[in-house]
């Protein structure tokens, strides 16, 4: 889950400008959605708390409230962008920041999507190798 955050809701919001590392969210119990969906954090709350802070920590609450500011079809279109592709309708919700997907993805997707940071920005399609053959001299 926490994986997702960096590509769902940190990136896309970086490059909308949305956010920085500076941006400052509020760490405390927050229902969302009318109240349907009520995240937790793996460990405790930090009040107002930077967003370099939040990634250290890997709190959940302000990555969810980042990705209501960005919007989820925004998150969406750009992990779609990234190579990840067993995203359905259903992922359409605030549960995406923090891995909450229908169908989930894999090692290979998930590898391709973060080697766009070390690209330029660019997604290129990964690729595993299954069998290694030798050929004895």
């Amino acid at each position: 889950g926490s994986a997702m955050k960096t590509i769902a809701v940190l990136a896309p919001s970086i490059d909308k400008g949305i956010i920085t590392a500076t941006t400052i969210f509020d760490d405390n119990p927050t229902s969302f959605n009318n109240g349907t969906y009520s995240p937790k954090n793996f460990d405790r709350y930090r009040g107002l708390i930077t967003v370099r802070d939040a990634i250290a920590y890997s709190q959940n609450i302000p990555m969810v409230k980042a990705m209501q500011t960005l919007g989820t079809g925004t998150s969406i279109e750009f992990l779609k962008s990234l190579g990840i592709t067993k995203l359905v309708d259903a992922d359409n919700n605030l549960g995406l920041a923090l891995g909450g997907l229908t169908n989930g993805t894999n090692t290979l997707q998930m590898a391709a999507a973060y080697s766009a940071f070390g690209n330029s920005g660019y997604y290129t399609e990964a690729h595993s190798i299954t069998k290694i053959v030798y050929k004895s001299p």
